[in-house]
């Protein structure tokens, strides 16, 4: 399930309210969780401090984050300017 949608069901909130939350109109919502897009970085970034974190970056930017940098590290933690750098995108 997408991580946001499993976030907004965990929590009782409709996609209307979540975007209240995250500051996003319910159709970019709805548009991130069906896939059709996704988040930008700044975007994404928004939204994890909005849910304090609960949902992760790498989550909300899966096509990024998909290599094995992301697979050994714990994300929970911030992330340096200097690894985002190196980080290879595929």
């Amino acid at each position: 399930m997408n991580p946001i949608r499993s976030y907004r069901k965990q929590h009782g909130l409709s996609q209307t309210a979540f975007g209240r939350l995250v500051g996003l109109p319910q159709t970019t919502v709805s548009s991130y969780e069906s896939g059709v897009r996704n988040p930008s970085h700044r975007t994404a970034k928004r939204i994890h401090d909005k849910t304090n974190g609960e949902l992760p970056i790498h989550a909300l930017l899966p096509d990024i984050f998909a290599n094995s940098y992301v697979q050994a590290h714990d994300l929970r933690q911030p992330i340096t300017q200097k690894e985002v750098e190196s980080t290879e995108v595929v």
